[in-house]
């Protein structure tokens, strides 16, 4: 190897004094025969170094350069102070150099030398110094890989977390990688090969080619510099080597090529913050490196031993450049997706999936995903067992979104918990668990819940997730504990917390099953309800509230839990909202609401303190539905409330003359008839739709085997009453709420017409004996019941419209709905039907007549 590089260090000192290459060479064959003499004995080689002592200019830092480089145990050093042995003896070499050195440098006026350089000698050096900058303004070979900070994690829910960090000896020392060093990506120059037998390149190559698949460049084939981190590696070969030999050494270089790519992506996936997935694979790679380095020292002890060429080298590598293939395309695979956490594991499965064909290939990729999965298996575990997320570096597929929850949750806070706390991340779930991914979320939300109301909870599951191709081990753990969880949670609701008990007390309060104590709260309430909403004072709402609990047989359990509010919307309104809301348009404008003034009886409703964690199945937007079929029922009731007292104010009609008396029928007959509308909507929905949902409901909760199932089955009952109550069909609701008006207009011209006969007959009454008072009411009689018949027929004619525009509406529908059996109650016997035209035809002769 020496001779060689004597070889280019004299060719260049040849270029440097004008001589040609074979002057050259002819000198330095003499100078080693003149030297081999010369050193023959220690005592000559001292001759040497005392007498280019003597001659240089400073002894003293010659001889320290001297020592400085035998130090180095450079092999080579004596053949340099042979060569400058003989240069200081021969003075025509001397003279040459002196020559060469008057022509460089030139003496100033100052007595400096300056170098005189040419226009292109400046542009040289002006793209050299860009080069020498853009190299300084590089990233470190440590850390060109890497574009984030190594001692912050920013967490998708925007928290900061710092990180564990390597020392900072890691990043300074260039030379601790294995990778080709930060001196390669400099650009180095290979030495020449010109003129050098074929032999003797065959074994300097073989020597550089071992170098090279363990990271290091050789004398005459370097690594070209990277442009890119994830780049392929390319190499540079020196002048004048063989065809053949080069083709040969592209087979090997492309081991070295693969191995700097796996060695790139093990070093900088070792880093923390790329995550434990990250870490797990590139430590199973690691592991293959390993083998690797013990088979490049196999193969550079077969050098040293003798007769080992460059083919046996190509043949040696066929094997491993095979695994490394596979190594450096997942490597590859995993960078160019910018993946971490789940995301890893689901391209290391594809990949795997893919290498069907290939059993070797197969299990390496197997080997890698079980290896790479046993950290993220690990939190799954911790998941699916305990209800607690150990994801430290934000990898996992479960995100935990940090919602307030100290303190007791209520239905207000409650579904922010249950639905928003803990999501999926459909990006890092593997692709092997992605069926189970839900089941997976409602496990450990179960323990969760559980450790939420302080309830310490051991599963007794041995089993734990592993990596299969086809997940079946998972699944067979995840449903296990799924199971566990489910049955333990739901136990904890129907036992500990008397979730049936809560559900029936919903009923009877809010949809009205305790009949008595919502006409006990009619009757107290009635003075106050009857104000418009902005004028009445919760406070006195509330003490009449708590008078009528008082004095009613209602259950006294979780009163404490019931209150009163006022919600300022219409129930249309408030519906109207929801429904637009869910709409995906969001088409719904502001002006659309009512511009009317509620009352007390429109904007009453109960509210119910719902405590943790039975808030998780009567949750706010449940609650909610509850006050809207609550208003509905209560404003119904209330309206029959209204009928019943124009019954108790008819009986003022015994005071009436024979001939007055028919003319108040009209009235009693358009009465009746809208209280028998408002009890059968009443009864529909109480006995026909309710009761009937309930007791459906009931059965289901009987067989229930998750709080998933109780969930969905309770929801179900709400969405069921809602629909066929008509809450949730705006074209029936509206309709339904102007009939209900126009029977409470009705109830309110009654009332009236009532109270005037009264105070007109009182006056009479104190003013004039009995005969007097006839006479006068005689006289203003037929202008009153004129009025008072042409008031009742504008009620009866817009009632019957109203209805008969119901019932089309309803009819309209389909007949397998429950609102069939609302157009069979109503219509009875087809009465409205067969009596349309009939009814029509009276109010056009009443009219015209």
């Amino acid at each position: 190897m020496a001779e060689f590089r004597n070889l280019q260090l004299t060719s260049e000192l040849a270029q440097s004094l004008g001589i040609s290459d074979q002057i050259c060479e002819d000198a330095l064959n003499k100078s080693y025969v003149l030297g081999k003499k010369i050193l023959s004995t220690s005592s000559a080689k001292q001759d040497h170094l005392n007498k280019l002592k003597e001659q240089s200019a400073d002894p003293k830092a010659f001889s320290q350069k001297y020592l400085e480089v035998k130090s180095k145990s450079s092999d080579i050093l004596g053949s340099y102070v042979e060569l400058l042995s003989c240069i200081s003896d021969d003075k025509r070499v001397k003279k040459m150099l002196k020559l060469c050195q008057q022509e460089e440098v030139v003496a100033n006026g100052n007595g400096q030398q300056v170098i005189s350089v040419s226009t292109e000698g400046l542009s040289q050096v002006k793209n050299k110094l860009k080069a020498i900058t853009k190299e300084f303004e590089r990233p470190s070979h440590e850390n060109q890989f890497s574009n984030e900070s190594h001692g912050v994690l920013k967490r998708t829910n925007g928290t900061i977390v710092e990180l564990p960090s390597f020392p900072e000896w890691f990043q300074t020392h260039p030379y601790m990688t294995n990778d080709f060093s930060c001196d390669s990506d400099k650009g180095g120059s290979p030495l020449t090969l010109v003129k050098v037998p074929v032999p003797s390149q065959e074994q300097a190559i073989v020597a550089d080619l071992i170098n090279c698949l363990s990271g290091v460049d050789g004398q005459h084939i370097v690594a070209v510099p990277l442009e890119d981190p994830y780049a392929r590696r390319e190499f540079r070969f020196a002048v004048g080597m063989d065809k053949s030999l080069k083709e040969l050494a592209i087979k090997v270089l492309e081991l070295a090529s693969l191995y700097s790519t796996v060695v790139r992506f093990v070093e900088q996936k070792t880093e923390f913050h790329f995550g434990r997935v990250n870490n797990s694979l590139a430590a199973a790679m690691d592991e293959y490196i390993i083998d690797y380095l013990a088979f490049v020292a196999q193969n550079e002890s077969q050098l040293h031993s003798g007769n080992f060429g460059i083919q046996k080298l190509v043949f040696n590598c066929e094997s491993m450049t095979q695994l490394f293939r596979i190594l450096a395309h997942t490597s590859q695979t995993v960078n160019n997706n910018d993946a971490r956490g789940g995301r890893v594991l689901t391209l290391l499965h594809q990949i795997t999936l893919s290498m069907a064909g290939d059993k070797s290939a197969r299990d390496i990729c197997f080997n890698l995903t079980q290896k790479a999965s046993k950290r993220y298996l690990e939190s799954l575990d911790e998941w699916l067992l305990k209800g607690v997320i150990n994801d430290p570096f934000d990898e996992f597929m479960v995100e935990d979104n940090q919602v307030e929850t100290e303190g007791e949750l209520s239905t207000e806070n409650c579904d922010g918990y249950w639905e928003k706390r803990y999501t999926i991340r459909k990006d890092r779930v593997p692709l092997f668990i992605a069926d189970f991914a839900e089941k997976i979320l409602r496990t450990g939300k179960y323990l969760n819940v559980m450790q939420q109301c302080g309830k310490r909870i051991y599963s007794p599951q041995k089993s734990r997730t592993e990596y299969t191709l086809h997940g079946g081990k998972c699944e067979e753990v995840i449903e296990e504990a799924y199971q566990f969880s489910s049955k333990m949670l739901l136990e904890l609701l129907l036992h500990d917390y008397d979730l049936i008990g809560r559900l029936k007390w919903m009923k009877k309060f809010f949809l009205l099953e305790q009949g008595d104590f919502v006409s006990r709260c009619m009757d107290l309430c009635d003075e106050t309800l009857r104000k418009p909403v902005m004028d009445l004072e919760p406070t006195r709402l509330d003490f009449l509230f708590g008078l009528v609990l008082r004095t009613s047989n209602v259950d006294t359990l979780y009163l404490e839990d019931l209150h009163t509010t006022l919600i300022t919307c219409s129930l249309p309104d408030q519906i109207r909202k929801i429904v637009y809301v869910s709409n995906t348009d969001n088409s719904f404008q502001s002006d659309e609401l009512e511009d009317k003034e509620l009352t007390g009886y429109e904007s009453f409703a109960f509210s119910a303190d719902v405590k943790w964690p039975l808030s998780l199945v009567i949750n706010s937007h449940d609650h909610s539905r509850y006050q809207m079929i609550f208003r509905h029922l209560f404003f119904i009731k209330y309206v029959e409330r209204s009928l019943c007292q124009v019954w108790n104010s008819n009986k003022v009609a015994r005071r009436f003359s024979p001939r007055e008396s028919p003319l108040y029928r009209p009235a009693f007959s358009l009465r009746q008839r809208m209280l028998n509308f408002v009890r059968d909507l009443e009864y529909y929905m109480t006995s026909e739709v309710i009761e009937p949902n309930w007791h459906i409901f009931m059965e289901k909760m009987k067989k229930v085997s998750s709080v998933d199932d109780v969930l969905t089955y309770h929801t179900d009952f709400i969405d069921q009453c809602q629909r066929e109550c008509m809450l949730m069909v705006l074209e029936l609701l509206q309709p339904l709420r102007e009939l209900l008006d126009c029977i409470m207009d009705f109830c309110k011209f009654i009332l009236h017409v009532r109270n005037y006969f009264v105070e007109a007959e009182l006056e009479l009454t104190e003013s004039f004996d009995a005969s007097e008072c006839t006479e006068l009411r005689g006289e203003e009689s037929e202008e009153s019941w004129t009025s008072f018949s042409g008031e009742v027929e504008k009620h009866s004619k817009k009632f019957h419209s109203l209805l008969f525009q119901f019932l089309d509406l309803v009819g309209s529908l389909e007949r397998d709905t429950a609102h069939a059996r609302l157009l069979l109650r109503m219509d009875f016997n087809s009465f409205y039907s067969t009596q349309r035209k009939g009814l029509r035809n009276v109010s056009e002769l009443s009219t015209t007549g």
